[in-house]
């Protein structure tokens, strides 16, 4: 397989820390190199995507900025889609968060962050080899959107995607109310009832959802009874906290300490969620038609700008089934939070509801025979990334901890420590190894790390009720509530392996975390001692 590494200056900021060049030609023997000063420009683009189609590249590294800044930015999504039409698969993209991980968290120290470097390096081109390919589907986006909330923003994004020429449907979990004190709304609501286009549905909610952006089936329950709708997208505009705790999970939606919907990144567009199908309107202050319509205009035209391309495609990044593994004992069926798992009768074997799977991993930690396992963090991956990872130490001197961090909360907290601009905060031999949740985490990881030599694992994870897989952290702590008594077994102090809970955007959390843990293991001595502290 021909793979393609390409790092980035990132605008001078990486290398002011990293000789990128060094790194660069370190890797040239190996793979198809090439260095830009960023990533973002677009001449550097278009030299990467005819280096791809010259070479038939069918694997690449981005080495430079997080994958988040390539997702939640208005220029990185493009440039990853351009990068799946010229042959590379999404699943053979890669990350090395130079940025974030370690010229920023690393600047005082630039021979530990050089070692660093090349380690996540070498991980990212373990992951693009290792990841299997997913499914893709095309479809034509439904031009039809569902607004969650029936108030002033939810009647302002209705009449904004009316005007675009779209089907809208909103609905409300409370009644509508017997009058619209402003006689600017009243007209607003009457322009949405005369056309036909156009559905509003008081003490209705929404209570199932499957698919993706451009193509979900969705299920309502209210007074005028059940219906299924086929819609490519929602803006969700309510604040009521019942309804945002259903559709945390229904839609996988980030909420805040208030519980109100938030952005999954700093740097996000605002409104925007983990799903380019899903855009939420923060609450605002003003009053009348035309000021509100202003604070929704955003959210619907970013959701409008996807469905009104000719086509979309996905890949599909579930879990997968080895029928010649699968016993059919329907423990998958059990632990999955999205009714994405079932069991064919007449095969004795496990299904996977493509529409449903969100690829979080718990069914690949429950399943009694290993028959499952995830496209895009397959368990052979995660043990060859380990073994890289534990291969060298920036600094001899300190504890060496894998830090698995969940995609949802986990990596992010740990972009937002460096970038919140305290330097060195946590040591260089904090490893960080994205999962896609805490879910994910099998055992074998963590007694595969100690016995690689670290001396100790951090699982870096969504606080209680804020997990994007609904209850991948929970299952996570229960099968660690069994698996201390087989470290004890071993004679390895079940303290060195910690759970951190954080939400997305606390670094600081992070920060603090990462050194008390460190402190500690200093205290216990290297793992291969044996303690029993």
């Amino acid at each position: 397989m021909t793979t393609g590494l390409f790092l980035s200056r990132g605008g001078g900021t990486i290398s002011a820390v990293l000789d990128v060049d060094a790194l660069a030609a370190r890797y040239d023997q190996a793979v198809t190199c090439r260095v830009v000063d960023s990533f973002y420009e677009a001449d550097a683009q278009e030299e990467l995507l005819a280096l791809v189609k010259r070479e038939g590249l069918k694997a690449v590294v981005l080495a430079g900025e997080s994958v988040q800044s390539f997702e939640h930015t208005l220029s990185g999504p493009r440039f990853i889609e351009d990068l799946d039409a010229a042959g590379v698969p999404t699943t053979r993209i890669s990350f090395a968060n130079l940025a974030e991980h370690v010229a920023w968290a690393h600047s005082g120290e630039p021979a530990q962050a050089a070692v660093k470097a090349r380690l996540l390096i070498d991980t990212a081109l373990a992951k693009a080899a290792r990841c299997h390919i997913g499914e893709e589907v095309l479809l034509t986006p439904r031009r039809a959107v569902l607004v969650i909330g029936g108030g002033r923003r939810g009647l302002a994004a209705a009449k904004q995607l009316l005007d675009l020429g779209l089907r809208v449907m909103v609905v409300d979990s409370a009644p509508e109310p017997a009058q619209w004190p402003d006689p600017g709304w009243m007209a607003v609501l009457a322009d949405l009832r005369r056309s036909p286009s156009v559905d509003l549905w008081y003490g209705t909610r929404l209570v199932d959802v499957k698919g993706w952006c451009g193509g979900y089936e969705t299920q309502l329950a209210g007074l005028h009874g059940a219906d299924d709708l086929r819609v490519g997208g929602f803006v969700v505009c309510t604040d009521d906290p019942e309804v945002l705790g259903e559709l945390q999970s229904l839609l996988q939606m980030d909420l805040d300490d208030a519980g109100l919907p938030r952005s999954p990144w700093t740097g996000s567009l605002t409104g925007k969620t983990h799903s380019p199908g899903v855009w939420f309107v923060p609450p605002t202050t003003e009053s009348e038609p035309r000021q509100v319509a202003g604070a929704t205009s955003g959210p619907v035209l970013a959701l409008v700008g996807g469905l009104f391309k000719p086509e979309l495609r996905h890949t599909i990044l579930m879990s997968e089934v080895d029928a010649e593994v699968c016993g059919g004992c329907g423990t998958c069926v059990k632990t999955c939070a999205f009714h994405a798992a079932s069991i064919d009768s007449q095969a004795r074997l496990s299904h996977t509801d493509m529409l449903r799977c969100k690829g979080c991993g718990n069914c690949v930690t429950s399943c009694p025979t290993g028959a499952r396992d995830l496209i895009a963090y397959p368990s052979r991956y995660v043990l060859d990334a380990i073994d890289l990872l534990a291969s060298e130490r920036p600094d001899p001197s300190e504890p060496a901890v894998l830090a698995a961090m969940c995609a949802g909360c986990g990596t992010p907290a740990a972009n937002a420590a460096a970038r919140d601009g305290l330097p060195m905060a946590y040591s260089a031999n904090i490893m960080p190894l994205t999962i896609e949740c805490g879910g994910a985490v099998d055992t074998q990881y963590v007694l595969h790390a100690f016995a690689k030599g670290f001396d100790g694992v951090a699982l870096c994870v969504c606080r209680d009720n804020h997990c994007h897989h609904v209850v991948g952290n929970l299952d996570m702590e229960r099968r660690l509530s069994l698996f201390r008594d087989v470290l004890r077994s071993r004679r390895i102090n079940p303290e060195r392996l910690r759970t951190v809970k954080v939400g997305c955007d606390d670094g600081e959390g992070f920060r603090s975390e990462m050194a008390e843990f460190t402190e500690d293991l200093r205290t216990y001595g290297p793992l291969g001692m044996r303690r029993s502290q």
